[in-house]
C-alpha cells in the first residue's frame, strides 16, 4: 500500500516532527509498502485555507491507497 502522511499543529510554537515520526513508525508497523507523500503544516484547524491539506486532497487513488 502506498501511504500519505498529514501532520498538523496549530501554532508556530508547536512542532509536528514527533507526530510525523510516529506516523512513519505506524506505517512501518502496518507494513505499508511506502510512504510516498508527507505533508506537514503549521495552521489552525479552523483555517480552511491550508495549502498542504489542499495538496493532500488533490491526490487520487492512483497516487495513494491510504492516508
Amino acid at each position: 500500500m502506498k501511504a500519505a502522511i498529514y501532520s498538523r499543529v496549530s501554532t508556530d510554537q508547536q512542532d509536528y516532527s514527533k507526530q510525523t515520526d510516529e506516523l512513519k513508525d505506524y506505517a512501518k508497523k502496518k507494513r505499508y509498502k511506502k510512504v510516498v507523500y508527507v505533508f506537514e503544516e503549521k495552521e489552525s484547524g479552523f483555517n480552511n485555507d491550508r495549502p498542504e491539506f489542499e495538496k493532500l486532497r488533490k491526490l487520487t487513488k492512483q497516487d495513494i491507497d491510504i492516508i
